[in-house]
């Protein structure tokens, strides 16, 4: 059982993988415990012996090695050709005396003959043995036929591929294909309709034939099929066909081509009714396809005949799902009953891309009016460039505060995409853009976003009390007693969740400008007012704590670091906590490293000699700035010690 970590059965493929070297035994005991394997367990055997015959280029994982040592044995050998080809040749031999005649063996057999990796004399041996005994297989569910209907349309279509099969090998498969194909004439044409786009034996010459080409094939193919089936059966087992059918918009496509009677289309509008979707798919798709063919004038129609048959409005909506979305369409909705409009508005999918600006603000506000927030974020995002400022912000606003009844995520593309197109807007209060910014805060700190939440970060950098404030939403105060808020308990969460992401990812120091430059009034008046607000807040602790956090974010690309400005401020302050933000922040910006499986911790020690050396620097001027420093040198050190012990351990099993 389980898939997550290796099986045994995976071992023993490994361990018994033809090409590459994974055990002492020989050739003989090999192929003697195989044989004993497949004669005690034989589904796992034969699950084994398959996976010994490649079907392409195949990887391998090494097995562990023993952890004595045997010097008289080499553990470099390498298998030769012969006997690669000698072992496929006795698995051959096994499959073919333990094969069992099922279908589901023999497409095991087909597969495997397909080989390029064996010799022609094994496959061969396989063709005849499965041209000889075709006739005694228990066909089940034909799923043989549909497989090597697969293969042959593969490598006639990739004919040029180095692995395709010559034409007179394919066709000694395309005989035994069509000796398999089922006698139910139904059975033989439904399989068009359980792909978009079914393989042909005969395969697809892509050099020659468009893909619209190809398409048109394709179709009439399946028009003619069905057509068959029309003739010999009848309307009602068409009908009755799309319920046991994976592809039924296709079906419904197709059915539209040559269904032309009142009667018949009035039969399958039926479906309506169905809350199936596979069913709502067909029907859909059926009217969509006549609305292409007969213009949307037939479907204003249809509506009348089922209106007038008594239809309900959720079923009257349904037909409209599918059409091109359009004014034309849009005004006919807006002249139905009302329950009818918000239920097509409720379930379209909305493809509202290429129409004119008032069309496109009409169809947002309509989605939203029946609260598909999320489908009106995606049609915003799609060119918020030709969206007014105010419904950009208004379909943000929404999606980030009300709840969507619909199925789906926000798009983190989409969000991102809006704001900064406001961001580059003139004329935008940056009162909106901080709310919408905080509205939407993990998707701008989102991992490897190229996005920040900029005025956010300006907003801490220049505001102690907005600072505090956060701090406020994160930690209990130490001197003052909880005062409840009048919000929901979730919305405290989200609240408290958004302000700790908002100080972990703050890197902006206040008084530093974008060329690096430190305004040292700046940086000292924002600390003191921040500290004494802080205090009075009962978050001393933790506001120093995230004062040193966001000090190491200066850049090291000058030495000595940290710079005097940011030293001065660590020793007129020199709490424990701050010198623990600060060197916290200072270790963890380096992330995680890369390296050989034997380099030791070259990497450590390269810090450490950086840590000491900027110590050295500032040991005599800002001792309490060198001792971080050294703490944090010492600390490279012993993981350096730790990575070399490491590397020592690890080539003792190489």
């Amino acid at each position: 059982g389980g898939k997550l970590s290796n099986r045994p059965l995976n071992s023993l493929k490994e361990i018994y993988k033809p090409w590459h070297y994974q055990t002492l035994a020989s050739f003989n005991d090999k192929m003697k415990i195989l044989e004993q394997i497949i004669k005690r367990e034989p589904d796992k055997g034969w699950e084994l012996l398959c996976g010994m015959i490649p079907k392409g280029p195949e990887s391998a994982f090494p097995t562990h090695k023993l952890r004595w040592r045997l010097f008289e044995k080499s553990f470099n050998n390498q298998y030769l050709w012969s006997e690669i080809f000698a072992t496929h040749s006795r698995v051959f031999e096994l499959l073919i005396e333990h094969f069992d005649y099922s279908e589901k063996k023999l497409i095991d057999l087909l597969q495997k003959s397909e080989s390029k990796y064996i010799q022609i004399i094994d496959q061969e041996r396989i063709l005849l043995f499965i041209e000889s005994n075709l006739d005694k297989i228990e066909i089940k569910d034909n799923s043989a036929w549909h497989d090597l209907r697969e293969t042959l349309s593969q490598h006639r279509t990739l004919h040029f591929a180095s692995w395709a099969l010559p034409e007179d090998v394919l066709k000694r498969y395309e005989d035994i294909y069509y000796r398999l194909k089922p006698s139910d004439p139904i059975e033989s044409v439904v399989w068009m309709f359980n792909k978009q786009f079914p393989n042909f034996p005969e395969g697809k010459v892509k050099e020659e034939l468009s893909f619209e080409v190809q398409e048109k094939i394709i179709t009439e193919r399946r028009v003619e099929g069905l057509k068959a089936i029309y003739q010999e059966f009848g309307f009602k087992k068409l009908k009755a066909l799309v319920k046991s059918i994976k592809e039924t918009r296709i079906f419904g496509e197709t059915l539209a081509c040559f269904i032309n009677t009142e009667k018949e289309i009035l039969s399958l509008c039926e479906y309506l009714n169905e809350e199936d979707v596979p069913l709502q798919n067909f029907i859909q798709q059926f009217i969509f396809r006549k609305s292409r063919i007969d213009s949307v004038d037939w479907v204003f129609e249809l509506y009348a005949k089922l209106k007038e048959t008594g239809y309900s409005d959720l079923p009257l909506a349904r037909i409209f799902y599918k059409i091109e979305q359009s004014p034309i369409v849009w005004k006919f909705i807006d002249s139905i009953s009302l329950e009818s409009q918000n239920s097509y508005w409720k379930g379209i999918h909305p493809h509202f891309w290429g129409m004119p600006v008032e069309d496109l603000i009409f169809g947002i506000d309509k989605l939203m009016d029946v609260n598909r927030f999320i489908s009106a974020l995606d049609v915003a995002g799609h060119k918020p460039e030709n969206l007014p400022t105010e419904k950009l912000v208004e379909v943000l606003e929404k999606v980030g505060t009300k709840n969507s009844e619909e199925e789906g995520r926000i798009d983190n593309y989409d969000v991102i995409r809006i704001i900064e197109e406001l961001k580059n807007r003139e004329g935008v209060d940056k009162s909106v853009l901080l709310r919408l910014e905080w509205l939407y805060l993990p998707f701008l700190n989102t991992y490897g976003s190229e996005h920040t939440p900029k005025l956010l970060h300006e907003e801490l950098a220049k505001n102690p009390d907005f600072f505090v404030e956060v701090l406020s939403w994160v930690y209990k105060s130490e001197n003052e007693e909880e005062v409840t808020e009048d919000i929901l308990d979730e919305a405290k969460q989200n609240r408290s969740r958004n302000a700790f992401e908002l100080l972990h990812y703050w890197k902006q120091i206040p008084g530093v400008d974008e060329n690096g430059i430190i305004d040292e009034g700046i940086l000292f008046d924002w600390i003191y007012t921040a500290r004494a607000k802080s205090e009075q807040s009962g978050r001393l602790k933790v506001a120093d704590i995230h004062i040193g956090n966001v000090l190491a974010e200066y850049p090291e690309n000058i030495e000595p670091w940290p710079p005097k400005e940011i030293c001065k401020v660590i020793e007129s302050i020199n709490t424990n906590n701050l010198k623990s933000g600060f060197s916290t922040s200072t270790y963890n910006k380096r992330g995680s490293s890369t390296r050989g499986p034997f380099d030791g911790g070259e990497i450590e020690r390269g810090h450490a000699k950086y840590f000491h050396d900027q110590a050295d620097a500032s040991k005599y001027e800002y001792p309490e700035t060198a001792k971080i420093l050294i703490r944090l040198a010492k600390g490279y050190e012993e993981d350096a010690k730790r990575m070399d012990d490491m590397a020592e351990r690890d080539k003792l099993d190489y």
